[in-house]
């Protein structure tokens, strides 16, 4: 967690493009329509835990450091650790620490670091400078897990365990926040990228357009291991543990339900003509992906001799007197 000026944001994820360029930095140069986020005070972030080293003081990591920032500038970098400021040791309280590093743009505060790449105490007198804060970037890429759109126009970050999950769009950074009620376990995209899908530690399967609208939702007998979309986009597959498999619409009809042989299957995929479905772990698995009057016909299909001498069985079994379709 980082904390600044009184909110509290998740750890910052950064994206770079191919080139290596840092897609959502943060940047005292940063420029903005308004001043309602201009601070001055040494342009880092901090973690939101303050711990105690083995000697019994507190120190508290640095998570980010601003482009183009005098703190960047002296030498700070992502993960050294502040011990000291203004020959001080540094209070237990996070709130104390950022008000001691707040202050008048030009003044200058010293701090003692235990530097995260040599491993030793270095200290260093730097300029607090004032900037724009930009809350944009700030937000982006929240999570411990991440996915891409197969279009690679989105981005998916989540915290595993977690209700909440952050859409963004590539492009223009807009963020949408979906709210998944109860943990969420995996998230896996369409193969057009136009549907999301969540599981949850609820045994559920929710589906949302990309907007965040929540399309449907399934509930399952068993905790959802995997899924996956059919080449179409119709149809989800989904894997349950310890060993169900399940075959659902988009508009959440369930077309087929199965026992699999083997229990904890992890790996689930749909051929490319949508014909079957594999499962695997130690063994694989090969099922077709019929809907329920194809498998009922086959049914049918199978026990047509039998029927043929013994018609009093037949009468009984209704929905073979007639052609499935």
């Amino acid at each position: 967690m980082v904390n600044i000026f009184g909110k509290v944001y998740q750890v910052i994820g950064q994206l770079w493009n191919i080139s290596g360029k840092l897609l959502n930095p943060l940047d005292v140069s940063a420029k903005s329509s308004s001043d309602k986020n201009k601070v001055s005070m040494l342009a880092i972030l901090l973690h939101g835990e303050v711990k105690k080293n083995p000697l019994g003081y507190w120190q508290v990591d640095i998570v980010r450091v601003f482009e183009n920032s005098t703190a960047m500038k002296a030498g700070l970098r992502s993960g050294d650790t502040i011990v000291e400021i203004n020959g001080q040791k540094i209070p237990g309280d996070l709130t104390e620490i950022e008000n001691l590093l707040k202050g008048e743009a030009g003044t200058t505060v010293k701090i003692k670091i235990l530097s995260y790449e040599g491993g030793d105490f270095k200290e260093k007198t730097i300029t607090r400078e004032e900037f724009i804060l930009d809350s944009t970037n700030l937000s982006l890429f929240s999570g411990n897990n991440a996915k891409f759109s197969p279009d690679s126009q989105y981005l998916a970050t989540w915290y595993i365990n977690q209700k909440d999950l952050s859409l963004t769009n590539i492009k223009n950074k807009k963020v949408v926040s979906i709210d998944n009620q109860v943990d969420i376990v995996g998230v896996d995209f369409s193969h057009n990228s136009n549907l999301l899908v969540t599981r949850g530690i609820d045994y559920s399967v929710k589906i949302w357009d990309l907007s965040g609208k929540l399309i449907n939702q399934i509930k399952l007998q068993q905790s959802p291991n995997n899924i996956a979309f059919s080449p179409d986009n119709q149809q989800i597959a989904v894997l349950g543990y310890p060993n169900e498999l399940s075959i659902w619409t988009i508009d959440g009809q369930q077309t087929a339900k199965y026992t699999i042989p083997e229990e904890n299957q992890t790996q689930i995929v749909f051929s490319p003509d949508g014909k079957y479905i594999a499962t695997g772990q130690n063994k694989v698995f090969i099922w077709q992906n019929k809907n329920l009057n194809e498998l009922l016909a086959t049914g049918c299909d199978w026990l047509q001799e039998y029927l043929t001498t013994r018609p009093q069985e037949k009468e009984k079994l209704k929905v073979c007197q007639k052609e499935v379709k």
